[in-house]
């Protein structure tokens, strides 16, 4: 990590929200597949008797086994509310491992911290078709209903989910079957989850299959005479099967048959069949460890076992890959915490990408797992990928990216040695890549934007990361930009050779 003091200007950087697949051949729309909403939506359809007997399997099987994912440190004392009372009446905190917690405690623990994270612990009470079938009286009653194109059902909102009519919310889904022409063609939720990431990307953002979605999709699979008119539908054509991208129940063999590069510490074939262990190890992570879902997400996307065969297939195919959400766009004009200079710079960047041709295409992770992890801006045009990284410990710089036919996808493959190179120990050098966004390895190259001036007050902060990183400081960079014939390198000059 950077000594901010070094630095003259601070720095602005994303957040990620959420870490997902990205569908990128839908015409309207881009659905947003987020493999932990998933995993909480199954908390949320599975009736709490039979929750009750499964959280307390899996804390069992992990002290056996462990999970797929080992995220709960069984050793650790976690601060929770198990019913105890002061002589206030207030709750009693105490510091417990898990594992020593009878069931009671445990369910009454994992309550309090929903309410915490949701606002509602009804939502684990609500749960099944009482999650879905709300045939109140009041806004938004109703029970799930199945067209031949478009599945809806109102669905409980977080904090009103108890009051007769109040807090409910729609859900669509258009192309919910497996054998639609055009999965996931539109999706409308009205959580707010769905809203930003819709809304507060700076570009227009895709279809989130927020957790409720996905719930729907999940309840739907499982239980379609619960479904209006989804058993004629399904009786009519018995090639009809709704399709759930991620699997939360049964691991997916043939994913991992076919998409295993090797085997290691978070999955092994065949010993782990029924994902629900995982499924609870997302839930506790969620809950006692404070992870968040953008984390969590990082994590699952590379266990093939849980992704559907038909969206792995998409990755490989090139018709999928893996993108970030943000919490929101840094560059907002409601945002008046970013520097002059660098809120200029970017729209120089911006203004002069779209006039090439290129288009703006979200956000993807670049130096994954390493200190300089960073969240980039996309921009596409064929081939070509630019990739604008906003970090708060180095000024901007821009990455290369362009699609290299040698290389093969591979879907579930994360790891990358480059990622703990610092960019600025690589300005200008053309290597290949891989890259976490589109999974194949593609030609590579860190560069400062020099069809650009660069604002005079980036000059020192440019010029300090290139003495500290770049091998032979300043005066080798000098030497390799002439070698390089580099465009507008005076710029780069200039800075370098500053008092």
């Amino acid at each position: 990590m950077e000594n901010k003091s070094d630095l003259r200007i601070n720095y602005p950087q994303y957040t990620g929200r959420r870490y997902v697949f990205a569908i990128k051949d839908n015409p309207q729309n881009k659905p947003l597949i987020a493999a932990e909403a998933a995993f909480i939506a199954d908390v949320m359809i599975t009736k709490p008797s039979i929750l009750k007997k499964q959280f307390q399997a899996s804390l069992e099987y992990q002290e056996q086994k462990k999970s797929y994912i080992p995220l709960i440190d069984l050793s650790r004392k976690y601060g929770v509310y198990t019913g105890e009372k002061k002589a206030d009446e207030s709750l009693q905190l105490r510091y417990k491992r898990l594992t020593d917690l009878s069931l009671d405690e445990l369910v009454f623990a994992i309550l309090e911290k929903i309410h915490t994270k949701t606002g509602a612990k009804n939502l684990y009470y609500k749960s099944g078709e009482e999650y879905f079938n709300i045939e109140e009286s009041g806004q938004g009653g109703g029970i799930p209903y199945a067209g031949p194109i478009v599945l809806t059902a109102p669905v409980r909102a977080k904090a009103d989910g108890r009051r007769k009519g109040k807090g409910i919310r729609k859900i669509e889904i258009e192309g919910y079957f497996e054998t639609s022409k055009i999965p996931f063609n539109s999706i409308h939720s009205e959580s707010e989850d769905f809203f930003y990431t819709l809304t507060k990307q700076g570009y227009t953002g895709g279809h989130l299959l927020t957790t409720e979605v996905q719930a729907l999709l999940l309840y739907a699979k499982r239980n379609p005479s619960k479904i209006k008119n989804l058993e004629n539908l399904m009786k009519s054509d018995s090639n009809l099967k709704i399709f759930t991208p991620i699997h939360t129940r049964e691991s997916q063999l043939k994913t991992l048959e076919k998409y295993t590069i090797k085997e290691d510490d978070f999955m092994k074939k065949g010993e782990q069949p029924d994902l629900t262990m995982l499924r609870d190890d997302i839930l506790f992570d969620w809950l006692f460890n404070g992870t968040n879902f953008f984390e969590i997400g990082k994590k699952i996307t590379k266990i093939p076992t849980i992704v559907d065969i038909k969206l792995a297939d998409k990755v490989y195919n090139e018709t999928a890959d893996l993108e970030v959400v943000v919490n929101n766009y840094i560059f907002d004009k409601s945002n008046t915490f970013i520097p002059k200079p660098v809120r200029a710079f970017f729209e120089l960047m911006h203004k002069r990408l779209i006039w090439d041709g290129f288009k703006r295409e979200g956000y993807c992770l670049e130096k994954r797992d390493s200190e300089n992890e960073t969240i980039a801006m996309v921009y596409e045009k064929g081939d070509k990928s630019i990739r604008l990284l906003f970090n708060q410990n180095f000024p901007p710089l821009v990455l290369k990216r362009v699609k290299n036919p040698r290389f093969e996808v591979t879907p579930f493959r994360v790891e990358e040695k480059n990622n703990k190179i610092h960019p600025f120990s690589e300005l200008f050098m053309q290597k290949d890549v891989f890259d976490d966004k589109t999974r194949a390895r593609t030609d590579y190259q860190v560069v400062i934007p020099t069809e650009f001036k660069i604002p005079r007050e980036l000059w020192h902060d440019y010029r300090i990361m290139i003495n500290k990183y770049f091998k032979g400081k300043g005066n080798r960079l000098e030497k390799q930009l002439r070698i390089m014939n580099i465009p507008n390198r005076d710029r780069i000059l200039d800075l370098i050779k500053m008092s």
